[in-house]
């Protein structure tokens, strides 16, 4: 008598029955939906306030819409999390949708599929396994030995398999970016800094501190102070790029028009640093196209000769660092921007944009330190020159290489 009893408690735990002829399927619940959006963004508003309102009102209870405003890192941190989860990437947010497992990304996309979608999992909400029962016979109940009888089958299918493969390939190809993106960042900023631009005013820079009688101490703390100044004045313009990358994700189809045009002009400087690095080869390091025009080489040396020096020297070192970077910036800015466009639209780089822009920061002022270190150490101006003249054709071939990869970045994320 235990035993059919246990069995009967089983089977009601495992599928649904009554003791009429047949059950109706009251489903797993709602279809989850996730949106993730911009305040800035006004396709998302559109989103938010007409088209996703519009779904609700026809659906009604079969969907359940969670909104997620992802300038709150916790939001950020969900969409990163789900796009790992599922293996999938979003290419331009925001707008991006999650209906279950499936995204739909950019607004075009999410209003094209997003009710097919959602429909297709509410179809299968619906045809949830429902058990039929046996009605027993009045012999039967004294026995209680139910007929368990299963109507359908519990559909397997979520989404199609080629949606699954083209994801998959999405995410693989996301990930090789990422990677690309971080050694890009690393790259630029080492490259950056040993650039002509940045190199020659920090030799100029020593040559002058020497000439006038500075201890090596005072040298290097000079240069510290230097390089501080050139850090912050660079990472404030970074903090101003990337502040305008962010809004331009606002004004549909301006974000593709930069990152498009970034991309055009990374080639272009990318085929100038080639053409450099032949001019250099061939002893002609004065007549490469790009460097700083001579009407800015004047101020800088202008602002050199005549600020540092003094009671104050490590204020004005910092001053001059300040507005040096600000004024190298027509000839450094070539691979400034274009790494702040990849920072913003790499994944896993776009959650910690601002920790990137310091790290790049960090990197480009790396080789003005050394330089100053070396002179503590007894490394003479004119070995510094000419350790410039040496390696300036190999910087310039590696800028090159390095201005190809991200016009690739900035035209696989238009």
């Amino acid at each position: 008598m235990k035993a059919p009893i246990r069995f009967l408690l089983a089977a009601a735990l495992t599928v649904n029955f009554s003791f009429t002829a047949r059950a109706e399927p009251s489903g797993p619940g709602p279809v989850k939906i996730f949106f993730f959006y911009s305040q800035s963004c006004e396709e998302c508003k559109d989103l938010k306030n007409n088209f996703l309102p519009a779904m609700v009102d026809r659906y009604k209870s079969a969907i359940e819409i969670n909104f997620l405003e992802i300038g709150d890192i916790n939001n950020y941190n969900t969409l990163t999390k789900m796009e790992k989860q599922h293996s999938v990437a979003a290419k331009n947010p925001p707008p991006t949708i999650f209906v279950e497992n499936v995204l739909l990304d950019g607004y075009g996309e999410i209003r094209r599929d997003f009710e097919s979608v959602a429909r297709g999992f509410i179809r299968q909400a619906q045809e949830c396994p429902v058990a039929e029962v046996a009605k027993p016979s009045s012999q039967e109940k004294k026995q209680i030995k139910p007929v368990v009888k299963i109507q359908k089958a519990a559909p397997v299918r979520v989404e199609p398999a080629k949606q699954d493969s083209s994801n998959t390939a999405t995410a693989a190809v996301e990930e090789k970016f990422n990677l690309l993106g971080f050694a890009a960042v690393t790259g630029a900023g080492l490259l950056d800094g040993v650039n002509p631009c940045a190199f020659s005013t920090v030799i100029m820079l020593v040559l002058y501190l020497t000439f006038t009688g500075y201890k090596k101490a005072e040298v290097l703390k000079a240069g510290l102070a230097f390089a501080a100044g050139v850090f912050i004045a660079y990472l404030l313009i970074g903090l101003g790029l990337l502040e305008f990358a962010r809004q331009a994700k606002a004004v549909p189809g301006l974000s593709r028009a930069i990152n498009l045009l970034f991309a055009a002009i990374a080639i272009v400087f990318g085929f100038l640093s080639l053409y450099d690095y032949f001019k250099i080869r061939q002893g002609k390091l004065k007549e490469i196209s790009l460097q700083l025009p001579d009407k800015i080489k004047n101020k800088i040396k202008t602002l050199i000769w005549k600020k540092s020096g003094g009671s104050r020297h490590l204020a004005t070192s910092f001053s001059i660092g300040f507005f040096i970077g600000i004024l190298e910036f027509p000839c450094t800015g070539q691979v400034y921007f274009p790494i702040v466009l990849a920072i913003r639209e790499l994944p896993n780089l776009r959650l910690h944009a601002i920790a990137y822009l310091v790290y790049y920061n960090l990197m480009f002022i790396l080789p003005l330190l050394a330089v100053f270190a070396l002179v503590y150490l007894g490394t003479t101006s004119e070995k510094l020159v000419k350790f410039l003249e040496q390696r300036s054709g190999t910087v310039k071939l590696l800028t090159s290489a390095l201005f190809f990869a991200l016009a690739g970045i900035l035209a696989y994320f238009r």
